[in-house]
């Protein structure tokens, strides 16, 4: 017998697993199976789903329940699952039986409002609303009303006419709050109109109401709900250029979707992540996931979502040179967003074709007929893309102009207000305001600077900065010639907001941390995997991992977004300039600073010595540089096919070659040859060639300097901070060595000299350190470099391979790393970013000194070089004396540059 609540419940649970009614009210009965389907579709929609399909089933056996009620669970759980289809018909089986109650018809019209926007018929949506709005005022019902104008919303929202949708939600919103509704239709009023407010990019009220609409389902126990509100969140983050925070937000979302079977709120993850990853020039991925997402959605009959993934993926194929695919996607995105009666939406897509894929500047008149679709600013991110597109065109267009001085999305976007502020300097500049100009420039290099603190060193800012270089170039070239020391802080600053330390100690427990490392152990696993697939390794110590191979792609981008939720977010930018002068002075007191410059087709060196500053520039060096690096390039690879040695002939280009390389570069400079050391902050090519090796008045670098590299002035001085016993242990790894001869021969002089050696031979990755004090590391055997992505360039150990992402898992103090494999050095320049690879890694870990090599080295000269550099350093050398030495020695027996240039020295020197 059926008396309290709780037997009720137990009893509509023994009605759902046998079809039982036991006694119980028919009535009574089905309203808890009612509750109990509708709340199992916040934890679980699979197993809602088969609890209503079993309602239904069992209901339709016992015609004193009302069947109508079971139907509409079932098309409920339909619904939240993305069956839409489903649910359709399975609501209009409901209604069918309840001819004779307009309320019950009212409620299942209000409900098909979304259930008919979901399946691309607004038409039919609309009339539903207009049903059930009538109704419902007919009847006195003000509540449903106020629940249907908000469904009403949700389509208006959905067809990009968020005004209209607004004021819908706000008429709900406000009779809700007065107490005339439940609080479950508040929260999702809430949440809904967060996401208009959003489109119109009113932030802080989206904001406000996604957070009150959170609180209100945590309040009711929805979580379903208030990973809604979550992942609102996390799309405000994106259209705010807020990427770190974004992508980890998208991620749990993701998660709890999954676990709960939401493959509707999968896909809108999956969907947003695409927008992210183009807003980082991450178009690789952004292709990838807009791909996934199309096929989600076309597994969803969703037009709308297939026309946002269709645009973005054309927008990612396009970037990547696929101009066929992203053809194809347009056409795809016009079919979905016209079968959706979106012509806000279709329009923006109109202008990325007319803006970009015609190949050519499209002409004013056409911009301006494609910007008037957008003229009601119901979508003011593109209203605001093509009027910038149109100022580009035509500077003088004031109407352009004062419409994005007043467009929300400029004032809340970071690169649209950037775009904005470049070319009204640009404007200032014309008309002779230079100062003006400069305020302008320098607005926009300072708001691309606060997106750039905010992201994680793993990919993340450096992707983010390629293309948006505009502003800082201006200020350079403009402050230049009268001012070079704010010149030279904008350049570094240029290449790195700050040093991205490692995270350290205090992740060493977190279940981030542990993530982070078996995604890398998971990618290292692949790599091996495929290691015949992606060439064997030569006989040098090198070999270079195909990265566009797909298997590794996806190992690759979870290890990288695993390290970068590990990283907390940062948006401070300190006073910089005052602070970089005097600790610019403080480096120049002990030695000269020489930093490079690219400028268009030139090259800027800024020489600073005793507390003043010379500036040379290199007119057209950009084209030279790169015939000698093309020359250099060939001499190397005859180097490693010869197994004698250097010609007569091959030595006599390598001399003619540095030699004018050394009176390009080095004689302007006019620094002299008593100073013992200099530092070089490198850009471009020139970050990859041996300075050591230019020949000035005859003679080689080395042989009157010992010479410092560092991928910016920030990381020399990150670098000088870092202090190690001297009496810490020495760490020898050796890794991976096929086809190598006897490392040992190399390593005679650090084995026989050092105390407190730790060898391990063969090393794995679990055996590297992964915290303490060393005053050495020492690693020999092969490496990889990964050009497209240094992060990934690794040491090849005994089961799979150490990236340098792995070092920034590691919370070590080390004075001097020294890895004896080939191309250890090499750095990946990106427009806007300090050098990247291996050596950057290792400094931003916790190194003192890096010594590493520019190319594939020689087995025979790397040991004898190896030796004197170790006989040097346990003499008491400093690294730099002992570079140098190793480095002329070996020339006495190997003199080609080949043999004793390889290696240089990075970070404190």
């Amino acid at each position: 017998m059926v008396k309290t609540q709780r037997d009720l419940e137990a009893a509509a649970l023994r009605f759902l697993d046998s079809g039982r009614i036991d006694g119980a009210d028919p009535v009574a009965l089905t309203t808890a199976c009612d509750r109990l389907v509708r709340a199992e579709t916040q934890r679980s929609l699979p197993r809602a789903l088969t609890l209503a399909k079993k309602f239904v089933r069992f209901t339709r056996l016992h015609p004193d329940m009302p069947l109508q009620i079971a139907l509409r669970a079932l098309a409920w759980a339909n619904h939240c699952s993305g069956k839409y289809t489903d649910a359709q018909k399975t609501y209009l089986e409901a209604r069918s039986l309840v001819t004779k109650s307009p309320f019950d018809r009212a409620q299942i019209d209000k409900i098909l409002i979304d259930v008919y926007m979901y399946l691309g018929q607004p038409g039919e949506a609309r009339r539903r609303a207009r049903m059930a709005l009538a109704a419902f005022r007919r009847l006195g019902e003000l509540d449903q009303v106020a629940k249907t104008r908000i469904n009403y919303g949700n389509l208006l929202h959905r067809q990009d006419r968020h005004r209209e949708a607004r004021r819908q939600y706000d008429e709900a919103r406000k009779h809700l709050e007065a107490g005339r509704g439940n609080e479950l239709v508040l929260g999702l009023c809430y949440y809904n109109l967060g996401n208009t407010l959003v489109q119109l990019f009113e932030f802080d009220g989206a904001r406000r109401y996604y957070e009150k609409a959170r609180e209100n389902f945590r309040n009711q126990h929805q979580d379903l709900f208030a990973n809604e509100s979550d992942y609102g969140l996390a799309w405000l983050a994106v259209l705010n250029n807020d990427y770190h925070v974004a992508l980890n937000l998208l991620y749990q979302c993701e998660e709890k979707y999954q676990q709960a079977g939401q493959t509707r709120g999968v896909l809108l993850c999956v969907l947003d992540r695409a927008e992210a990853y183009l807003g980082l020039n991450l178009f690789v991925d952004a292709l990838d996931a807009a791909r996934d997402a199309e096929r989600r959605a076309r597994r969803l009959g969703l037009h709308y979502e297939i026309g946002k993934a269709s645009f973005f993926r054309a927008r990612g194929a396009y970037a990547l040179g696929r101009n066929g695919e992203a053809t194809r996607a347009l056409a795809r995105a016009h079919q979905a967003f016209q079968r959706e009666g979106n012509k806000e939406f279709d329009t923006a897509v109109r202008l990325f074709e007319a803006q970009i894929v015609a190949g050519k500047t499209p002409t004013p008149a056409r911009l301006r007929r494609i910007r008037s679709g957008l003229a009601d600013r119901q979508l003011p991110l593109w209203a605001a893309i093509g009027d910038l597109q149109l100022l580009t065109t035509r500077p003088e267009d004031e109407a352009a102009r004062r419409r994005l001085s007043r467009n929300p999305a400029v004032k809340s976007v970071p690169y649209l207000m950037a775009h904005f502020q470049t070319l009204e300097g640009d404007r200032e500049f014309e008309r002779g305001a230079f100062d003006h100009a400069m305020s302008h420039w320098t607005r926009a290099a300072e708001v691309l600077d606060l997106v750039r603190a905010k992201l994680p060193p793993v990919e993340l800012r450096s992707t983010f900065v390629r293309g948006r270089t505009d502003p800082y170039e201006r200020i350079i070239a403009g402050v230049l010639h009268d001012n070079p020391e704010r010149a030279a802080a904008w350049i570094d600053r240029l290449k790195t907001v700050g040093v991205w330390a490692a995270p350290g100690a205090f992740l060493a427990t977190t279940a981030k941390r542990t993530q982070a490392e078996e995604s890398l152990t998971r990618l290292a696993q692949q790599v091996s995997a495929l290691a015949e697939q992606i060439g064997p390794v030569a006989g040098t110590r090198s070999g270079d991992v195909d990265a566009s191979h797909r298997s590794l792609r996806r190992f690759q981008r979870e290890a990288r977004d695993r390290l970068a939720m590990m990283e907390p977010a940062t948006a401070r930018l300190e006073p910089w300039f005052d602070r970089f002068q005097t600790k610019l002075h403080t480096v120049t007191d002990q030695l000269p600073v020489v930093q490079f410059c690219l400028q268009q087709e030139d090259i800027v060196a800024l020489v600073h010595e005793g507390g003043a500053v010379r500036v040379h520039r290199y007119c057209g060096a950009r084209r030279l540089l790169q015939q000698w690096s093309g020359a250099w390039q060939v001499q190397l690879n005859r180097s490693l096919l010869s197994e004698n040695g250097c010609s007569r002939s091959d030595l006599a280009d390598e001399h003619r070659l540095f030699t004018e390389l050394g009176d390009y570069f080095w004689s302007p400079l006019e620094i002299s040859r008593v100073q013992n050391g200099v530092l070089i902050i490198p850009d471009g090519q020139l970050s990859n060639l041996p300075w050591s090796a230019f020949i000035h008045m005859g003679k080689p670098l080395a042989a009157d300097h010992g010479l410092v590299i560092s991928p910016s002035l920030q990381h020399h001085l990150h670098a000088r901070t870092t202090a190690v016993p001297t009496a810490a242990p020495v760490g020898v790894f050796v890794g991976e060595k096929s086809n190598l001869a006897p490392v040992r021969e190399e390593l005679a002089a650090l084995l026989n000299g050092a105390k407190r050696v730790e060898l391990r031979d063969p090393c794995r990755r679990g055996d590297w350190p992964a915290d303490g004090e060393w005053s050495m590391w020492h690693f020999t055997g092969h490496a990889r470099y990964r050009t497209d992505n240094p992060f990934y360039s690794s040491l090849s150990l005994e089961d799979g391979p150490l990236f340098g992402a792995d070092f920034r898992l590691k919370n070590c103090r080390v004075g001097l790393v020294t890895l004896a494999a080939c191309r250890t050095a090499h750095q990946s320049v990106q427009p806007g970013e300090e050098a990247t690879g291996l050596v950057r890694c290792l400094l931003e870990m916790g190194s003192r000194n890096v010594v590493g090599s520019h190319w594939a080295v020689s087995d025979r000269s790397a040991a004898v070089w190896m030796n004197h550099y170790y006989k040097a350093i346990l003499a008491g050398r400093t690294v730099c004396e002992a570079v140098r030495e190793a480095s002329l020695t070996t020339r006495e027996e190997y003199p080609s540059v080949y043999d004793w240039a390889s290696f240089s020295v990075y970070g404190a020197g």
